[in-house]
C-alpha cells in the first residue's frame, strides 16, 4: 500500500493480525491532537485496503438503484449504488468501481473517477463534501 494515500480515519486491514482485522488509522497524542500512526509503525506499507463490494458499499450508506445503470458508451447495464449526490458502479473490464458525483452551480457537472478500496472512497468523499463518510464496518 502506498502510505501517502492515507489520512486519519481511514479504514484498513492489518495483515499481521490473524483474522485480517479491520482497523481505523489514528492515534491521540497527549495534547489531544490526532496523529497518523504511519511514522510509528515500521510495517505500515504492509497494510491492505478494504476492497469495495456491494456489501461494503451498503455499510457506507450506498443503496442499489434499479433506475440507474445504463452505459451509453458500451451499451451495457451496470449495477449502480447511490448515496447523496454520488453514484458508484462496478466496471468488470477494469476491475474497479467508477464513482460519479454531481456538482451544482449555474448548471450541473458530472465527474467520474475509478476506485477500488474503502480508504479511496473515504478520501474522495471528504475532499468533495468536507465531511466524513459514515461507515459501519
Amino acid at each position: 500500500m502506498n502510505t501517502n494515500e492515507l489520512r486519519i480515519g481511514n479504514y484498513l486491514i492489518d495483515p499481521r493480525e490473524f483474522s485480517d482485522e479491520v482497523m481505523q488509522l489514528f492515534k491521540m497524542r497527549e495534547d489531544g491532537i490526532f496523529k497518523v500512526l504511519l511514522n510509528d509503525i515500521p510495517h505500515a506499507e504492509e497494510f491492505k485496503g478494504i476492497e469495495l463490494t456491494p456489501e461494503v458499499l451498503g455499510k457506507c450508506g450506498f443503496k442499489f438503484d434499479e433506475n440507474k445503470g445504463y452505459s451509453a458508451c458500451d451499451e451495457r447495464r451496470y449495477d449502480v449504488y447511490s448515496f447523496n449526490d454520488f453514484d458508484i458502479a462496478y466496471i468488470p473490464q477494469i476491475n474497479k468501481y467508477a464513482l460519479w458525483f454531481e456538482i451544482e452551480d449555474s448548471f450541473y457537472n458530472f465527474y467520474c473517477t475509478r476506485i477500488k478500496f474503502v480508504h479511496e472512497l473515504q478520501n474522495l468523499y471528504f475532499e468533495l463534501k468536507r465531511e466524513e463518510l459514515e461507515i459501519e464496518l
